[in-house]
């Protein structure tokens, strides 16, 4: 799975967990019992086609990035996450460009939120699937 194009640890992870639960199994099993032949599905990375390889994990966003905030908020929203202005306990990551805020990050401290610098997001992004920064 890692050797294909687009597909980084996180993603070949949760393919192959995907594959090991035994109730998927059984699906699969099922379905080529009965001769389904699966068809390629659009991938354009907007969560419109159910490709939303960040569905349930929320971004906070400080600092200056090297697009517009609203362009990474947009990003990583399209591709099923949630991007909100605060940093919680619900958190996953506070994503932190340069001159971050002081207090998001005093949040994420204290929350145990991982904080991510800008080649990190895209590392996060890349892994994913998806293209950073946005075209």
């Amino acid at each position: 799975l890692r050797e294909v194009d687009d597909v980084g640890p996180a993603v070949a992870e949760s393919i192959r967990a995907f594959l090991d639960a035994p109730e998927n199994r059984a699906a699969i099993g099922g379905l080529r019992e009965r001769a389904v032949e699966p068809e390629p599905v659009g991938d354009t990375g907007d969560g419109e086609d159910g490709f939303a390889p960040l569905d349930g994990l929320t971004f906070v966003f400080t600092g200056s990035l090297s697009v517009p905030r609203s362009d990474a908020q947009a990003l990583v929203e399209r591709a099923g996450a949630n991007a909100t202005s605060s940093v919680s306990g619900n958190t996953d990551y506070l994503v932190a460009g340069e001159n971050p805020g002081r207090s998001k990050r005093d949040d994420a401290d204290a929350n145990d939120v991982p904080v991510l610098d800008e080649a990190a997001f895209a590392d996060l992004l890349a892994d994913n699937g998806i293209d950073w920064p946005p075209a």
